[in-house]
């Protein structure tokens, strides 16, 4: 995944955590929302806007690009094994995302997932870590 690629993951991987991140959460996920239907150069411009205006968010987004994951997937991947009598070794997370490519969550168990914009089912996917 190349950095622009990175990019725009983050601004959908985000999503599920602006919350958390976030004192203007509304805004800012409508922001996301708006960037992520926008051509790019403009779309990475607004969406590295967006991560820099607060310090959560600019955290968030600096780990994000580092792994290709979010922060706290990357810290239950690194602590997670295989029961036995398998080898242990990390639990790959799984990318669930929506068809419409503004939203993506990730999750190290099989579930049934939602697009808050869109109200449909998200599509199950691996996830393409480092």
């Amino acid at each position: 995944m190349d950095s622009d690629d990175r990019i725009v993951e983050a601004a959908r991987a985000v999503r599920p955590y602006v919350d958390e991140l976030s004192d203007e959460a509304a805004a800012v996920d409508e922001a996301l929302v708006e960037a992520l239907g926008l051509p790019p150069p403009e779309r990475d411009e607004l969406i590295v806007e967006i991560f820099d205006s607060s310090d959560e968010l600019r955290d968030w987004f600096a780990a994000f690009v580092e792994t290709g994951l979010p922060p706290d997937v990357v810290g239950i991947r690194e602590r997670a094994i295989e029961p036995l009598p398998g080898p242990g070794g990390p639990v790959e997370p799984l990318r669930y995302a929506c068809p419409n490519q503004d939203y993506v969550v990730y999750k190290t168990s099989v579930g049934r997932y939602r697009c808050p914009t869109h109200r449909i089912p998200l599509v199950q996917q691996e996830a393409s870590g480092p």
